[in-house]
């Protein structure tokens, strides 16, 4: 029995490697611009490529897990024929070059989704892959929070802050605030699922705020609110929910009455563009944003069952606003892109597993899987509300996060948990 343990274990250090090495570098971006089309490149798609071939290799040796195949296929059908109905606007618009990369990307997306699945192999596997994404948010973190200072104290322009915003290796100041709002959930997980690191889980949760305060991002902290309260009313016994309303009305009354309230907001530019909201009329970045929507909305009628073609939306946009950019909105995005159909099928894909996960919870009456089940769904939660004002379907985040709630789903039962002994005959059977 130890040398068949032994011998799977060994088994398991490639695809391990693969999902700390996948896990670690995916969130480090940049953006490549080729003619007419955009991508962005992550330092985690050679790794991609090389967990694909072992995928492969294991679909040779043992067959696949392909969860969702059924969404996958109805994904690529809708975009292949979103983009063939409207072939001549296609073509005009994003070149034959851009249509392969345009469906490059989604298929690219998928990919993520199924490699992360197949390389989480056990629950230990699953743990590596929390632990890591957390180690890696905390380094991401520290490198927005130092861009933005740098900028601050010496005016000096670098990759990890926009202006004064920070967006460390993401490239973007909202995808950044997203990403560390979920990491504050997936800590929590964390500390639900290996009942310790207290500490150092509130370190880095410490951390993941700090950033997010220095992004400047309105959506992102409102995603994280709200996610934060929805956990908090869902986790908490009746007096801690009193309780903390009442730090909620103190805390809400010191910041209306604070003395000198105008000049503590201006004093410094986080504050001051917090100060404002996304849909306040005298906004001119929220009034691009509004027109951006009501173009897609537009677009969305003109086909409102297939969209107008995968990529063609930032070319109407120029048509008809002057300038190219995507829909700065998941949904308005997806429906005027894939059409009704395509964003079902992603809001399907996008819901499934958190919803599943609760679902089990409450069935099996275990609180602490139930909390566990209330993280997940925050994660997924904060990323839908980010939805709201960016594009979000093509964070490589999503698709492992994905992966790794089919993987929970898969290894972290909903009741007691086995012993060492029960987990490794049950990683044994399930490798056979």
């Amino acid at each position: 029995m130890a040398q068949q343990i032994s011998a799977h274990q060994s088994a398991n250090r490639l695809p391990t490697a693969l999902l700390v090495l996948l896990t670690f570098f995916t969130p480090v971006l940049w953006l490549f611009s080729r003619g007419s089309a955009e991508v962005n490149l992550s330092l985690g798609d050679p790794v991609l490529a090389l967990a694909a071939l072992w995928v492969g290799w294991r679909f040779l040796r043992h067959g696949l897990k392909l969860p969702l195949f059924a969404l996958c296929c109805a994904a690529a059908v809708i975009t292949l024929f979103s983009m063939l109905v409207n072939v001549w606007d296609t073509v005009w618009g994003i070149r034959p070059l851009g249509m392969g990369i345009e469906f490059v990307k989604v298929m690219m997306t998928w990919l993520y989704f199924y490699v992360t699945a197949n390389l989480i192999t056990s629950r230990a596997s699953l743990v590596l892959m929390l632990k890591t994404w957390l180690i890696g948010s905390v380094l991401i973190a520290l490198s927005g929070i130092g861009g933005s200072l740098v900028f601050e104290y010496t005016g000096l322009h670098n990759p990890f802050a926009m202006y004064y915003r920070a967006q460390g290796t993401l490239g973007n100041a909202n995808f950044f605030s997203m990403h560390l709002g979920l990491s504050c959930f997936l800590a929590v997980l964390y500390w639900l699922l290996e009942r310790r690191g207290g500490l150092w889980v509130a370190s880095a949760i410490a951390i993941y705020l700090t950033g997010i305060f220095f992004s400047a991002s309105r959506g992102g902290m409102l995603a994280v609110a709200v996610c934060t309260g929805l956990f908090l009313l869902v986790a908490t016994p009746a007096r801690a929910k009193l309780a903390l309303a009442g730090v909620a009305l103190l805390a809400l009354l010191a910041l209306v009455f604070v003395p000198n309230k105008q000049a503590l907001i201006q004093s410094n530019p986080f504050t001051a563009r917090l100060s404002t909201a996304t849909v306040d009329l005298h906004d001119p970045a929220a009034a691009q944003r509004r027109e951006l929507w009501r173009n897609a909305w537009e677009m969305f009628l003109e086909s409102p069952v297939y969209g107008v073609g995968s990529g063609n939306s930032a070319r109407e946009t120029e048509r008809k606003a002057g300038y190219s950019l995507e829909a700065h909105n998941t949904y308005l995005g997806l429906a005027s892109e894939v059409g009704a159909v395509g964003l079902l099928i992603y809001l399907a894909a996008f819901g499934y597993f958190p919803v599943k996960a609760l679902a089990r919870g409450y069935a099996a009456r275990d609180r602490r899987y139930r909390f566990m089940a209330w993280s997940l769904v925050c994660v997924f939660l904060s990323i839908a509300l980010a939805g709201i004002t960016s594009n979000v379907e093509d964070y490589r985040g999503l698709w492992m996060l994905m992966g790794f709630a089919y993987g929970f789903l898969l290894y972290v039962p909903a009741g007691a948990e086995p012993s060492h002994a029960i987990a490794n005959l049950i990683r044994l059977k399930a490798a056979a």
